[in-house]
């Protein structure tokens, strides 16, 4: 059972063991199919939505989670009004959205365009503040059905409201950008599991060879799971070495006491 730490360290940041980063979307099979996960929950397929003049902000800024994220992990939690994204096509908005959009309820539907920032041909990157000489490049008309609010804000440099959706990832494209948050079937083993799986799929390791992966090590560690050669630096000796100092005080004082009570017992015969 979850005591009331690790409830909190879940409820502010998700229940999961590991992230896989620079993931494509048609990884995702290899994960599934191995023995060692558990579950996965994914996150990606970034899009872009230009908002009418009079929206106050140029964008809606939306990443679309899967029914395991919003299942396991701690956006859920914000929802300040309305409920999660349930099909494709329905978002949550940031409360900013509607304090500047007061005539926009929950249950609008909003016809927007979706598409690109770009710098010359150069695709501006969705996570990315808003740069000097970029241009919004329509891609495609959308329809979304505002189902809730989430407490959520962004930087005012990237100039757009957050916003969360539904994503369906059967219907992703193969090279579609995406991040995994995984629960393995041995938690024990996870320092062992992912990079094996990082290989095994294709991730590709940086300069210092190093994979596209973290870990959730504050939950980690309250399950007494830690890196290879990180326990020593972690908390758990450090309250071991004072539990062991109270205890050996606690005896010390108890052997004093029966002690004395042994002296006072013989000089009272």
């Amino acid at each position: 059972m979850n005591c009331p730490k690790m409830q909190q360290e879940i409820a502010a940041y998700g229940d999961w063991d590991a992230q896989l980063l620079e993931l494509h979307a048609g990884q995702l099979d290899l994960i599934r199919n191995n023995e060692n996960i558990q579950t996965i929950m994914v996150k990606g397929d970034n899009q872009t939505a230009s908002l009418p003049a009079t929206s106050g902000l140029s964008y809606l800024l939306i990443q679309n989670c899967d029914g395991a994220y919003w299942g396991g992990m701690r956006e859920k939690n914000l929802i300040l009004r309305g409920r999660v994204p349930q099909a494709p096509g329905e978002i949550v908005v940031g409360k900013s959205f509607f304090e500047q959009n007061p005539s926009v309820k929950i249950g609008d539907r909003l016809n927007l365009d979706l598409g690109e920032r770009r710098i010359g041909n150069t695709t501006v990157d969705f996570l990315s503040p808003i740069q000097s000489g970029e241009e919004f490049v329509k891609t495609e008309k959308v329809q979304y059905t505002i189902v809730g609010e989430i407490d959520m804000t962004v930087s005012s440099a990237y100039n757009g409201y957050p916003a969360y959706g539904w994503l369906d990832t059967a219907a992703l494209s193969e090279d579609t950008g995406i991040v995994a948050y995984l629960q393995v079937t041995q938690p024990r083993k996870v320092y062992e599991i992912i990079p094996q799986i990082a290989e095994d799929i294709g991730l590709q390791p940086d300069e210092f060879g190093e994979y596209p992966f973290r870990y959730h090590t504050a939950l980690l560690g309250m399950y007494g799971i830690y890196a290879p050669g990180h326990f020593l630096s972690s908390d758990l000796p450090k309250l071991a070495l004072a539990l062991g100092l109270v205890m050996a005080a606690s005896m010390a004082v108890f052997a004093y006491i029966i002690r004395g009570a042994f002296l006072f017992l013989r000089n009272a015969r």
